[in-house]
């Protein structure tokens, strides 16, 4: 009997489908301690003005390592290898974070997981567009950001159950089974790679486009970085929860939230263009603010992080469609994502610092307040660039 042809889409559907895996197990281990990051710190004694000192310095370490992150990605073979490094970074700073006792060690610690989320946003973007066909990129970049956020969903749930009934120290254990499970798929056969263009586009620079575009970006993360920490100490102070279990419901909120808006992201560009949905991005910051000043907690909390996770899903399905379409030709794709994600980052840096002071030396509702002054001026100058960012708009 003759062998009967597979159709050409299971081909097709084989690469990214390892792609999609890869993602999964790479959310898990993400999920696992970092979250409760501010809380473990929370509950270790420090004050909210430390603990935005020991976040801004992870935020300083990411944004130093994030152009080299971009270029080492873009320029090594074995891209998912780089996965598992990051997941065994992400381990041994949770275990350092448990036994350390002194400043150094924390910082170091600090310093550890920052550098590993240097490497893994770029490097799963880069895999994402080496797993996937040209045609319809930016459905599949959602596609797989709405799978990674159903993981990190998944993985919070579980460890806030698993944190508040055994400890933070519970927490370093499914860590280590991620990354097991991590090894197991980067170990297996080498990704499908997709097909190259057959006219691959010309080389394009819109350097002053994607300078203004990552310093709105800046802007934004400015007030938006620290919003749900703030939230979550505020929560905390007030007992409403135990900390594994408090910041598990509200990063959970955010992620199922994520899940909707990436598949959402890829029709809503499809029907009004990039520089649009960035700026609903942008003008989602002012009413979050007003939401945690004006609502009363944890009443608070669910509209506070559906809109962070509506916000961050449309700027990370719109950001990897543009320079997935610019770049991925050419192979630079790490790099001049991490170029963007190096601009974001000086505002994510700032972020608790800014949150952190003014909560320590204020109030919660003036740190609202003044959070929410730095979405609407990225709202502003979005506004005010629209006239420089044709490439960008064309490219998404």
């Amino acid at each position: 009997m003759p062998a009967i042809a597979r159709p050409a889409l299971f081909s097709t559907l084989r690469g990214p489908s390892r792609v999609h895996q890869i993602n999964l197990a790479t959310a898990l281990l993400r999920s696992g301690f970092m979250p409760f990051l501010s809380l473990f710190l929370h509950e270790r004694g420090l004050d909210p003005a430390s603990i935005g000192m020991v976040m801004g310095f992870g935020s300083m370490v990411h944004l130093v390592a994030t152009v080299p992150g971009g270029l080492l990605i873009d320029h090594t073979r074995g891209k998912p290898v780089w996965l598992l490094i990051v997941g065994a970074l992400i381990l041994a700073a949770s275990v350092c974070l448990i036994q350390a006792h002194g400043v150094m060690a924390l910082l170091c610690a600090v310093a550890m997981m920052s550098l590993a989320e240097a490497v893994v946003v770029p490097a799963i973007l880069v895999l994402n567009l080496e797993g996937m066909a040209p045609h319809g990129l930016t459905d599949r970049v959602a596609q797989s950001q709405a799978l990674g956020h159903t993981g990190r969903a998944a993985g919070l749930m579980l460890s806030g159950v698993i944190g508040s009934r055994f400890g933070f120290s519970a927490l370093i254990g499914f860590e280590a089974i991620y990354l097991i499970m991590l090894l197991g798929l980067v170990w297996r056969a080498p990704l499908a790679m997709a097909p190259a263009r057959s006219n691959p586009p010309p080389s394009i620079n819109p350097g002053v486009e994607l300078i203004l575009l990552g310093v709105a970006l800046g802007l934004f993360q400015t007030g938006n970085a620290v919003l749900h920490v703030l939230l979550s100490l505020e929560l905390a102070e007030k007992r409403q929860l135990s900390g594994p279990m408090l910041a598990s419901h509200i990063a959970m909120i955010a992620q199922i939230a994520m899940v909707v808006c990436s598949l959402l992201a890829a029709r809503a560009l499809r029907r009004w263009g990039p520089w649009t949905v960035l700026a609903i991005s942008f003008a989602i910051l002012p009413v979050r603010c007003a939401c945690a000043l004006f609502l009363s907690v944890p009443w608070a909390i669910l509209p506070v992080e559906l809109l962070h996770g509506a916000s961050e899903a449309l700027q990370m399905v719109t950001i990897a469609g543009i320079i997935g379409n610019l770049y991925a030709a050419s192979g630079r794709a790490g790099s001049r994502f991490s170029w963007v994600m190096l601009l974001q980052g000086m505002g994510t840096a700032a972020s608790p610092l800014v949150g952190g002071y003014i909560a320590q030396y204020w109030d919660w509702p003036t740190a609202f307040q003044l959070l929410g002054m730095f979405g609407l001026s990225s709202l502003a100058l979005w506004v005010v660039s629209r006239p420089y960012l044709q490439n960008l708009t064309l490219a998404g």
